[in-house]
């Protein structure tokens, strides 16, 4: 029976997210094969006799899942939703509890609001931009002053995890027309905030650009260089965790 099968949701991101103030996009996981379709079921929960639908879409499979998507228009943003999935065997009702036959056992999914703050406004820059990311340590070393202590012959070919080879923000603004020449319009820059190490995550203090990548000046003459050049610039700013030596 199709009521055996393994499917997934809940009502919270990645499964359930707005796309903007007043669509939201659910998406269900169901083991391969198993459901050919099928449609959403929502509308306000106050009102829930009153109901709209729209067909889930199958969107992606990752070998061992295919994934459903569907796009609910929300007026007013009170939703509650339910899936009704189609098998070979026939349909079942997908809903909060699980699993069921009977229309009359279904516990309708809760989305009870679209907060601005959930939003994403993705800019069109990026969504058909050419990202390329640095790691500023291994790219390119631009003023060999700024080199640490012990810092790693660059020909050496053999780094390890803790391994300083000297790259810099000045190296990169020398390798500009590489960049262009690949068509890169978008440069993400892992951490370049001072910190102990060479990937930069430990970060001790945010204000302060890492003394063996440049400083302040530095990054504004780089920002200003792939401006003139038409290349954003996006910095990896780890606010989630910091180092054992920051202040807090």
């Amino acid at each position: 029976m199709l009521k055996s099968i393994f499917v997934d949701h809940i009502a919270a991101f990645p499964w359930a997210y707005p796309i903007d103030g007043e669509t939201l996009r659910v998406v269900v996981r169901a083991e391969r094969g198993t459901v050919q379709g099928g449609k959403t079921l929502y509308g306000d929960k106050y009102t829930p006799t009153e109901l709209s639908s729209v067909p889930l879409v199958k969107k992606a499979c990752d070998g061992r899942f295919d994934y459903f998507t569907a796009e609910l228009k929300l007026n007013p943003p009170r939703l509650q939703y339910v899936f009704l999935l189609e098998g070979e065997n026939g349909t079942v009702w997908f809903h909060e509890q699980g699993i069921c036959v009977e229309r009359s056992s279904v516990v309708f999914f809760q989305y009870p609001y679209i907060n601005e703050a959930d939003m994403l406004d993705t800019p069109q820059w990026l969504t058909d931009g050419v990202v390329y990311q640095i790691f500023p340590d291994r790219f390119e070393k631009g003023d060999p002053t700024l080199d640490p202590v012990g810092v790693t012959p660059w020909d050496n070919e053999k780094p390890t995890r803790a391994s300083i080879y000297g790259g810099d923000l000045e190296g990169i603004i020398r390798r500009l027309p590489h960049l262009q020449e690949l068509g890169v319009t978008v440069l993400y820059l892992t951490p370049i905030f001072t910190s102990p190490s060479n990937h930069k995550y430990d970060t001790s203090d945010y204000f302060n650009i890492d003394p063996h990548f440049g400083d302040r000046e530095t990054l504004k003459e780089l920002v200003d260089a792939c401006h003139g050049v038409g290349i954003r610039v996006i910095l990896d700013a780890v606010y989630n965790h910091c180092g054992k030596d920051f202040f807090a």
